[in-house]
């Protein structure tokens, strides 16, 4: 995915650009975008509801990022599938 530091980036719409590029026309190599829950994932293995500030207040991803001290070019995020 392309990041753009200007465009308020949330859980959706990443999952969204996820989508788009790793399901094009509904299909992986893994199956069906239909047949399969989405969410996203830290690095560490924590799923993402939501992005939080330090303070647990909803915020964007780069709020996220800021609050916690963390650089966009060493935060891994990944698309996590699980079939249905």
């Amino acid at each position: 995915m392309d990041y753009n530091a200007d465009e308020d980036l949330t859980v959706e719409t990443i999952i969204e650009s996820g989508v788009k590029k790793y399901f094009p026309e509904g299909k992986s190599q893994l199956g069906y975008l239909k047949d399969m829950d989405l969410s996203l994932g830290s690095f560490a293995a924590e799923n993402l509801d939501r992005f939080t500030n330090t303070e647990g207040n909803a915020c964007s991803f780069q709020e996220y990022l800021k609050s916690h001290g963390l650089f966009s070019s060493q935060y891994h995020l990944y698309i996590r599938t699980k079939p249905k």
